[in-house]
Formats: C-alpha cells, sequence, structure tokens
C-alpha cells in the first residue's frame, strides 16, 4: 500500500494529464480511474497473495465484493465572493496601450475587473490592510447578457511593483507560501456596447453594464473515514456501491508552512483543460466552460450575480474537486517513508463468506439411502428371477430390429422373392402368390461350432423358411 507526499509533484509546468483526465471525466462522462473517485484519493493496494487465495476460491472470483473502511484524503475549495461595491470595470484601455489592445479580436470588448479587498494572508509581514486585484477579460460587442468568466492563480506579494498591485492574477506564477487565497475566479453577464467604435490615441472606450462574480479561494485538505467496496479479484471500486464518506469523520490536514491552506500552483490545470466547442456569444475559459456544459452543466444565467452566487460556488468546487483528486493521484504518491525507507506491509486477512459447500439434511439423507438401496437390490433380483430365454433379444417393430431378424435368412433371397418384387405392393405380391407354399417360422437356426469357446457360436436368432428351433 503506497501513501501521499503532498509536497511533491509540482502542478505548475505539468500535471501527468490530470487536467486531460479530468476534461474527459467533465466533457465526455468518462468513468473515474482506478484508486479515485470524484474528490476522493485511494492508496494503491497490492496484494501479492491474492491470486493464490482466489485460485483456491475460483468459483466465486471475480462476483463477490469485499468492505474495508479507510482514512482518505479528500480536497475542496472554502471560496468568499468580494463585496460588489469593491468591484470596479473599465476598459482595458486604461492598463494597456493600443497596440496591445489591437491584438485582440477587434469584435470584443477589453475589460478590467478591479476589486479592492482585505489582505486575506495568514502571514502580513508588511502590515498590509488591503490590495488590488485585478482581473481582464473580453466580452463579445452588442450583445446582450453575455457570458465571461476565467479562473487564475493568485499570487500575493508585499511588493506593491509585481504586476498590476499586491495580488497577481496569472496563470504562468505560482504561489507564495503565505497562507492566502491561491485560487480565484470571476464570472459575469456584461452588456458592452460600442460608444465610439473608433481608437483614440491611448483608449478605447466602451460603455458595458455589468453582473459579476469575483471569488477568492482556499485550497484545503481533508481526511475522512471513507466505507468502501472493493470487486475481486481487480480490487476495483464497485460502481453498484460507490464510496461513501463519514462526514462527522472529517478533519483539516495541516502542512509544515501555511497552516491549514494549501497552495497547489494549479496552473497547468487551466491551461490543459480541453476546450470544447462554444457559442461564439460567449467567452469563457476552460475551468468556467466545464462548468456550464459539462456533464452537470448548469445554465450559465443561473451562476450570475447574487442568486446565482450559491450555485456557482458550489459547482467550482466540485470541479476543482474532482482535478486534484486526479493531481494527487498522478503525481503525489510515495512508496517510501519520508526517511526513503520501504513503506511496511501489512498482514491481513481476506474473508470470504460466501464459498459454496454441500450440506445434507439428516432426514432425506436416511430416505434418499433407503431408496437407492431398494433400487440396488430390485435390480439384482431382477437379474436373478427374471426369465430371459423367451425375450427376443431386439425390438422387433424397428428397422434395425427387422433387419438383424431377417440378417443371413434365406427369406431375402431370390429362391423366395423374384427380380422386381421389391417394388411390388402387397396386393400384387398376394396375387402374384410369391409366399405361397412357403413355410415361416422364428427362433434358433444354424449349428453350433463344435470345440467353440463361446456358447451358440455359429447360430442365429431370425425368421427364416421351415421351422426353427424353439427356445427351451
Amino acid at each position: 500500500m503506497d501513501t501521499f507526499d503532498f509536497n511533491q509533484g509540482s502542478l505548475y509546468n505539468d500535471d501527468n494529464l490530470a487536467g486531460t483526465i479530468t476534461s474527459l471525466i467533465v466533457h465526455q462522462n468518462l468513468s473515474y480511474p482506478p484508486w479515485t473517485y470524484d474528490n476522493l484519493v485511494f492508496p494503491t493496494i497490492a496484494t501479492p497473495t491474492l491470486g493464490d487465495f482466489l485460485d483456491a476460491n475460483s468459483s466465486t472470483a471475480g462476483t463477490q465484493a469485499a468492505s474495508i473502511t479507510v482514512i482518505l484524503p479528500a480536497v475542496s475549495l472554502n471560496c468568499s465572493a468580494v463585496s460588489s461595491n469593491a468591484i470596479n470595470m473599465t476598459d482595458a484601455g486604461y492598463y494597456y496601450p493600443e497596440s496591445y489592445l489591437n491584438s485582440y479580436d477587434s469584435n470584443d470588448a477589453q475589460l478590467i475587473f478591479n476589486a479592492t479587498i482585505p489582505w486575506l494572508c495568514r502571514d502580513n509581514p508588511s502590515n498590509i490592510s488591503e490590495v488590488q486585484w485585478v482581473m481582464s477579460l473580453t466580452a463579445p460587442l452588442n450583445v446582450t447578457g453575455a457570458l465571461s468568466g476565467a479562473a487564475t492563480v493568485l499570487s500575493w506579494s508585499v511588493d506593491a511593483s509585481v504586476g498590476y498591485g499586491p495580488l497577481l492574477s496569472a496563470r504562468i506564477f505560482g504561489t507564495l507560501g503565505m497562507g492566502c487565497p491561491s485560487f480565484g475566479f470571476v464570472f459575469a453577464s456584461i452588456n458592452a456596447y460600442n460608444t465610439t467604435n473608433a481608437h483614440n490615441a491611448s483608449l478605447v472606450t466602451y460603455h458595458a453594464e455589468d453582473i459579476v462574480s469575483m471569488v477568492t479561494c482556499r485550497q484545503s485538505l481533508q481526511e475522512v473515514m471513507t466505507n468502501t467496496t472493493l470487486l475481486l479479484p481487480s480490487l476495483a471500486l464497485d460502481p453498484a456501491h460507490p464510496p461513501a464518506p463519514q462526514e462527522n469523520t472529517a478533519h483539516y490536514l495541516h502542512n509544515g508552512s501555511t497552516g491549514g491552506e494549501w497552495e497547489f500552483p494549479i496552473n497547468a490545470s487551466l491551461i490543459s483543460l480541453a476546450t470544447p466547442d462554444l457559442d461564439q456569444a460567449h467567452r469563457l475559459d476552460p475551468f468556467m466552460q466545464a462548468i456550464v456544459l459539462g456533464k452537470d452543466a448548469i445554465p450559465g444565467n443561473e451562476l450570475v450575480g447574487p442568486a446565482g452566487l450559491p450555485k456557482l460556488l458550489n459547482a467550482s468546487n466540485n470541479l476543482y474537486s474532482i482535478y486534484m483528486a486526479q493531481a494527487i493521484s498522478e503525481n503525489m504518491r510515495s512508496s517510501t517513508t519520508p526517511n526513503g525507507e520501504a513503506l511496511p506491509t501489512y498482514q491481513a486477512n481476506l474473508t470470504n463468506p460466501y464459498k459454496q459447500r454441500l450440506k445434507q439434511n439428516n432426514g432425506p439423507k436416511i430416505a434418499l439411502q433407503v431408496l437407492l438401496g431398494l433400487m440396488v437390490f430390485c435390480g439384482i433380483m431382477s437379474y436373478v428371477l427374471l426369465e430371459t430365454k423367451t425375450v427376443l433379444p431386439h425390438n422387433p417393430c424397428s428397422i434395425a430390429g427387422m433387419a438383424t431378424l431377417l440378417a443371413g435368412s434365406q427369406l431375402c433371397t431370390r429362391k423366395v422373392i423374384p427380380e422386381g418384387a421389391e417394388w411390388m405392393s402387397d396386393r400384387e405380391l398376394q396375387k402374384a402368390g410369391i409366399f405361397n407354399g412357403w413355410v415361416f417360422s422364428m427362433g434358433w437356426w444354424g449349428e453350433e461350432v463344435a470345440g467353440s469357446t463361446q456358447p451358440g457360436k455359429g447360430r442365429r436368432f431370425g425368421i427364416d423358411i421351415g421351422r426353427a428351433e424353439r427356445a427351451t
């Protein structure tokens, strides 16, 4: 059984296809890979002697399940929304030169969302009370109620010269280990209209009406007791009995530097999540598309504004949890202890309560024995007492039985039956008098070979011309 090292495996550049797997789960309804389920990650269990056990119990192999209770890591987000009064939206021209804006689609509005929020990190080395969080989004021009949204890694810094301010939103930066909210997203319904349709020297102006949600999230890890059913012999999770966490046993895991906050830089996820086709009236990044278009799709208009915020937070947490379960499974497994020693091997007993066996009830058993004894006794007595000398050796009513009675008989020769008689009907045979004057009988014919060790050798039983020897 392996274990997890949550400090290994950087998700900054490469997540070992965890984002791709998440995309297949969300968009193509792929089954959860082995040892993962929803937001749960299971240690890999290796059972060297299980094959021998199943060989000895092959009648039930593959048909039964084993139930266990295990302690598992579970991942989640703890999110809070920025007050709408603290959010300002402006044209991107205030922040970017015209040459930069010209690289974007001219049919899109380039918008900047600026929010003043409190310093939310556990550590505050410079006694900062509040910071500016700046996010840029695009929205199609002259489209009413267009959806726009994006998720990002949050990088906090005490250096106000970094990015737009002390709080930086970008997919190319990691987190800084101060116990901060390290993930965030913006989701908005925007009505952007071109008021000038002309570029000034340094600014393109638009009029926009917006319903915006800006959310910061802390990443957390929990351990929870989970009732789990495994199939034999694959040890795969039983889809008919999915894992059932005991929520009252959940508790948060702490790391050595940021307390209860885990600052996984999930940049690779935000880049590698697949982007399906989307109506050109909206501008959503892959994370938001997975929420709006995935297997548990929620219409975008149900996610905007204060009324849609609970659904938005829940959907974001679900998607993040699925990804992080895959990221931990693919990147953070360890086969050694922190000291580099091999993990211990645990002895366990696998009890198969479904092994089949024969059970006899005493009463029916005795009755059956008596019946079988009577059958044997009757068979022996029949063999000893039954007169069989006058019994035909074959059934004469069958074709084969009739043929054995006529085999070797003169009755089947041209001496008795002339050529062509086989084609005559019974009436024609009687009219021709073919059998008139002949005497036929059934019995024993021929002489026994002298000195033969086989009784009756040379004799046959059947029908022939004349009077046969009768059995005595």
